[in-house]
């Protein structure tokens, strides 16, 4: 059984900022508070009475729960159906390739609106009906409208002119170096050697756990980072057992990081076509 909400894909969110900068579209964000409350359960689910709340009477009685709570597992699936259905019953239709993307189309109006759990994207061509849809959603759900996308899940975008968005993740990669203790690393002027990774005869690394996490946060700097996408696959491969060398090669993308921690990527207007590329002989 499901249990988990489906996330926004990386080039999903490249492509709709793309085509907001092409047109020149507004990028507005919203926050749910409290979003794992709404959602209704669809299983039998039982809970103990709650210290402070145990009746006297009945104290080996269980709650039947009809609402998700936060900490329950089926709380991020059952929040991600009941805000598609409502989604759903206000016009959007959902997508193949992304289920976090949701496209109103109706005549000449055309809004996409991407969902992280409880962070919202959403942009389009007629300010009036996302302003429309803004207060339908607030009306349904308990919402923060925050404005103009500025910081949207680690990633900061700086609007250099009306046309250009620059996307970095500055702050993201600098609190992952501070948790593996490397903010004073020496850079180094690529993430990864010649040599492929493999198993060697060095030891297993002491704390695999923490490689498994290291290594899972790197995975989202390829955002705005994807030149290192190959030094993270790499690491990818060594998670069940990783070594020493392992973690060495890790760290390395790691010193890459801090040497780049201010690049990024921008986006621009460009022609919207689509290319292809195919390799084989």
């Amino acid at each position: 059984m499901d249990t988990f909400s489906p996330v926004v894909k990386h080039t999903t969110i490249r492509v709709i900022l793309t085509l907001a900068v092409t047109y020149g579209w507004a990028i507005q964000q919203l926050d749910v508070e409290c979003a794992f409350l709404h959602g209704d359960l669809q299983e039998t689910v039982y809970m103990a009475q709650p210290p402070g709340y145990v009746d006297p009477a009945t104290p080996y009685f269980v709650c039947l729960m009809h609402k998700s709570i936060y900490g329950l597992r089926q709380a991020p699936r059952a929040w991600f159906e009941k805000f598609t259905t409502h989604l759903e019953d206000i016009g959007f239709s959902t997508t193949i390739l992304d289920p976090s993307l949701f496209i109103y189309s109706h005549g000449s109006i055309i809004i996409y609106l991407l969902s992280y759990v409880d962070d919202i994207i959403l942009t389009g061509n007629d300010s009036k009906a996302m302003s429309a849809i803004v207060e339908e959603l607030r009306h349904s759900f308990k919402m923060k409208d925050l404005g103009h996308l500025t910081y949207f899940l680690g990633i900061q975008l700086v609007r250099r002119n009306p046309h250009h968005i620059f996307l970095h993740q500055a702050k993201y990669i600098h609190d992952l170096l501070s948790r593996t203790n490397m903010l004073d690393c020496k850079p180094v002027s690529n993430p990864a050697t010649s040599n492929k990774l493999g198993h060697s005869s060095s030891d297993l690394v002491l704390d695999p756990t923490l490689y498994r996490s290291v290594v899972g946060a790197l995975q989202y700097v390829t955002l705005s980072h994807p030149n290192v996408s190959y030094a993270i696959n790499q690491a990818c491969q060594f998670l069940k057992a990783p070594e020493e060398h392992h973690w060495r090669a890790v760290k390395r993308i790691l010193r890459y990081l801090k040497g780049t921690i201010s690049y990024g990527m921008q986006i621009q207007p460009g022609p919207i076509s689509l290319h292809a590329y195919c390799d084989a002989d």
